[in-house]
């Protein structure tokens, strides 16, 4: 058999692969999602889970009573969603960001109407800022990486006539 009448009887099909979009605004907000994770978690865990007491915990040098541990946790848990989304969802991170910044300046403002049922004070309102802040400024520059790759498959006519 020549070369020819193999390339004859075979027939390459190009298929596109799309996959996902990936930005780096995902590893950080990943990151930041997992620290206020661990951060609420261990607030809840100091405190307890008691809404009548109000006991205060320091957890990396922030306040937390059961309250702000709840808000944290779930603070984490929109950051971490909004970044294991493929491409991170631009949306998603304004918007923790946002939050983020408003809580804060109003936290570090105003800490003293804040300090008994959230136990924070205003080192608790800068690093919120300042977060959101990353989070907000990560959502708007970082670029979004979208690639498709090719894949070639070789297929026999022959045997596919003969099959069907």
């Amino acid at each position: 058999m020549r070369n020819d009448q193999v390339v004859s009887e075979q027939r390459v099909a190009r298929n596109s692969v799309a996959r996902p979009a990936w930005s780096p605004a995902q590893g950080i907000a990943l990151v930041v999602g997992i620290l206020y994770l661990v951060i609420g978690g261990i607030a809840l865990a100091r405190t307890g889970f008691s809404f009548d007491a109000l006991d205060k915990a320091d957890v990396a040098g922030l306040g937390h009573t059961v309250w702000m541990g709840l808000a944290t946790l779930v603070y984490g848990l929109m950051v971490l969603g909004a970044g294991a989304l493929p491409g991170a969802d631009r949306g998603g991170l304004v918007f923790a960001g946002i939050l983020g910044i408003a809580g804060g300046i109003v936290i570090a403002v105003q800490w003293e109407s804040f300090e008994r049922v959230l136990g924070v004070d205003q080192t608790n309102g800068v690093i919120y800022a300042l977060t959101g802040a990353v989070l907000l400024v990560t959502a708007m520059v970082a670029p979004v990486y979208r690639s498709r790759g090719r894949a070639d498959t070789v297929v026999d006519e022959q045997a596919y006539d003969a099959r069907y």
